[in-house]
């Protein structure tokens, strides 16, 4: 049996959470909770029931990949903007934790969800 490869998840989430951190303007009060509500986590829903679809075994494992694509992706805007300001992002671990208390639940919502949608279907 051949080993399926985990860069594809991973590379699906780096690009929502790079994407919805770099199109979020910081100069306002909310703007990680509406780049995290309004772009990752749906981002991060549909990325596990896209490659759900393709992976349907590894359900965990799936929403797994994609949520730590999202957190490499959240850490490129930050280690971008540290290079720039080292002031900046100083309590970038909660920022992470924070991400990560919303992408992960939404990732393995959607990766349940499409393993379900198969087991019923008899496909799995």
């Amino acid at each position: 049996m051949r080993k399926k490869s985990n860069l594809l998840p991973i590379l699906l989430g780096a690009f929502i959470g790079a994407f919805g951190y770099w199109t979020t303007d910081f100069s306002e009060g909310n703007a990680l909770y509406h780049s995290l509500f309004s772009i990752k986590a749906p981002g991060a829903f549909s990325a596990t029931l896209l490659i759900g679809i393709f992976r349907k075994n590894q359900p965990a494992w799936n929403a797994l990949m994609v949520s730590l694509g999202v957190m490499l992706g959240m850490l490129s805007r930050i280690f971008a903007d540290m290079i720039v300001d080292p002031s900046s992002h100083n309590l970038f671990p909660f920022e992470l934790m924070i991400g990560l208390a919303i992408v992960l639940p939404v990732s393995f919502v959607g990766a349940y969800l499409i393993h379900g949608v198969f087991f019923i279907a008899g496909k799995n």
